[in-house]
Formats: C-alpha cells, sequence, structure tokens
C-alpha cells in the first residue's frame, strides 16, 4: 500500500485512511489482516495457498485497493523495501497550537489580545458571544485580533440577520487571515467558501461553553497532521488555550479548572502550572469505547462533557456513534446518557 494510506481498525469494522486524498473507505477488518500478510510478498504464490472462497475475497480486496490506487505491484521485495513508511511521529515548533477566546465584554478585548500577543499561537478561534449588529461592527470587533501575529483566525458570532453571505464575501477579501467564519443563530443552514475562508450560517442557538464537545462526522479531519497527532495526543486538548468570558485562562472553555486570569499570568505561566497539560496525551486508543471505533483518529474528542464525569478516560457525553453495531444515534436523547446530562446541566438547554 501507498505510505500516505493507513488502517484503522475497529471492533466491528475498519477504516481505510487516505491522508493524502483526504479520504477514507470503510471495510471489511479481515481487509487489514490480509493486506498485512501479503504485504512485500510474492502474491501470486501466496493466493495459490489460499482456498477458493478466501482466494475470491483476497481478489476483490486486492483489486478494490489497485482501482482506488490505494495500493501498487512491485516487481520484487528488494523494490518493495525501497518504498520507506511515513514517520508518524508529531511534531509541531509551538508550544501552543490553538486558541479559544470567548469576548463577552468588549471592555476586555485589550487585556486579551495583550495576553495572547506575547505568545506566538498560530490559530486563534475567537468568539462572539456579545452582539454583533452589523458588518461594520464586525470590521471592528476583528481589528485588534487581526493585528497579532498568529497565522490564522476562525471567528463565531450570533448573526441578527444582518450579515449576508455578500457582506462576508467582501470582509473575507480584506482579511486574508480569516480561514472560517460561523455564523450561529442565523435563519437558514448554508456554506460558501471565499477567498479561502469558509462561510457557515447555521441555526444552531447556542455557541456557549455547553455548545462545544459535540461528535459529528461534518467534523471528521482526514490530513495527515492530525492523524499522527491523534496516535500519540488528545487532539481537542493538545496545546490548546483558551480565555473564557469573564478572562479566565483555561485548557478549554467548557472546562471548570481555572489557571490564572489574562491580567494577572502569562500564557507560558499558565500553561506550565500543574495540571493544565494532563489531558494533552490522552489518545483516543485510551479513551472507552473509542479505542473500539474505527473512526477514533480522524475524530475530534471532549475530556469536558463525558458519560462517566468521574472518569477523565471515559467516552465523550455529546457521541452518538457505536462502534459495537456501526449506528449514529441522538446522544441527548439516549436513556443511558441522561444522568450525565443532568449532572453537567445540559437538561436546561
Amino acid at each position: 500500500m501507498f505510505s500516505c494510506c493507513h488502517f484503522i481498525k475497529g471492533a466491528n469494522r475498519s477504516l481505510l485512511l487516505d491522508t493524502q486524498r483526504d479520504s477514507y473507505y470503510l471495510v471489511p477488518n479481515s481487509m487489514p489482516d490480509f493486506i498485512s500478510s501479503v504485504s512485500n510478498l510474492d502474491l501470486d504464490h501466496t493466493l495459490s495457498e489460499y482456498d477458493q472462497g478466501d482466494y475470491e475475497i483476497a481478489l476483490q480486496y486486492v483489486e478494490f485497493l489497485i482501482k482506488n490506487d490505494l495500493a501498487f505491484f512491485c516487481d520484487s521485495a528488494e523494490e518493495a523495501a525501497a518504498f520507506l513508511p511515513i514517520s508518524m511521529a508529531w511534531q509541531y515548533p509551538s508550544e501552543v497550537t490553538n486558541a479559544v477566546i470567548e469576548v463577552d465584554n468588549l471592555v476586555f478585548i485589550p487585556a486579551i489580545t495583550h495576553c495572547i500577543g506575547t505568545f506566538f499561537i498560530p490559530t486563534l478561534h475567537v468568539i462572539f458571544l456579545c452582539p454583533v449588529v452589523n458588518i461594520d461592527h464586525l470590521w471592528n470587533l476583528i481589528k485588534p485580533f487581526n493585528g497579532l501575529s498568529n497565522k490564522s483566525i476562525q471567528i463565531s458570532f450570533e448573526n441578527k440577520d444582518q450579515i449576508t453571505v455578500e457582506h462576508l464575501t467582501d470582509f473575507c477579501y480584506h482579511h486574508p487571515k480569516i480561514e472560517l467564519i460561523i455564523a450561529f443563530n442565523s435563519q437558514i443552514e448554508t456554506s460558501a467558501k471565499m477567498f479561502g475562508c469558509s462561510l457557515v450560517f447555521t441555526k444552531q442557538k447556542d455557541f456557549s461553553k455547553a455548545a462545544c464537545g459535540s461528535i459529528q462526522q461534518e467534523y471528521f479531519n482526514t490530513g495527515l497532521r492530525h492523524f499522527t497527532e491523534s496516535i500519540q495526543h488528545n487532539t481537542c486538548l493538545n496545546r490548546k488555550i483558551s480565555i473564557d468570558s469573564e478572562g479566565n485562562i483555561k485548557n478549554c472553555p467548557s472546562m471548570v479548572e481555572s489557571y490564572g486570569k489574562i491580567w494577572d499570568t502569562t500564557i507560558l505561566q499558565a500553561i506550565e502550572k500543574p495540571g493544565f497539560k494532563n489531558m494533552w496525551n490522552i489518545s483516543k486508543d485510551e479513551i472507552m469505547v473509542c479505542k473500539d471505533c474505527e473512526f477514533r483518529h480522524i475524530c475530534t474528542d471532549c475530556r469536558a462533557y463525558l458519560e462517566t464525569p468521574e472518569n477523565p478516560h471515559s467516552k465523550p457525553l455529546k457521541c452518538g456513534y457505536n462502534p459495537y453495531n456501526n449506528t449514529w444515534t441522538d446522544w441527548s436523547i439516549n436513556p443511558l446518557k441522561q444522568q450525565p446530562i443532568i449532572y453537567y446541566g445540559l437538561n436546561e438547554l
């Protein structure tokens, strides 16, 4: 197989991930077992030892891989050995890779930008919980963040239906750093791509802390960077910092623990405090149920809302997928989840 292709084995089936093409296939668990047994061997000789039933299945697997450009033939074992595997090491030249910032009080903005401006953070996600009246107001709100040294910005705001796709098209053109805009509580559900920026209008009403942690297929990430990070780290919390609406520095705005306030603690001081990095290395292979899921290394995660709140390795509460029967259901109406839903106060939303 090409080195950009990887199997993720689940309880009931496997996922074949192609990180180069950002795509995946759902396949039987017997396929990775077969590929492992024949890799770098004489295929004709190996298949000749199979009985008729297994031979036909194996041949279907080979045809599937070749047809989808996931594997290739070599003339010799020596030639095959020359194709080296991709390193699964994950590295990034920044102590923090992303920050989630809640803005509810505009008075806090100077303190927020000063706090994060002293530390290089490649990606910022700014959630405006305060009303955004019109497009001119949005221009003024984003200006302090646009001047920081980060590479990209994602913004979310409540749409009072004063802001349209046409407004945001011009906005994106003049703000090349912005890669994602989410307008929540909109009257419509639509999306678009403008000047390298993804625009999402959603009817979702609540974008506060209680709205985070949702596990959905739409959030799957099939890139190599996400895949390698997932093998070793937690893809939600690793190298993340957040500033909540009250100025608390946390690993995630939905978490209870605060490691200081933006006006008396630097980012570096916060992340070096005991406990801040505790969740960074909890990978999907260590999480209950997730470790048996074929989607685990392309999936997001959440440690703030858990099926078993006292267990840091519990399955995310807001995941409705069952890897043992391969079905998706609405997590919020699952009878087995009602107790933790009440525990977190999510039943009041």
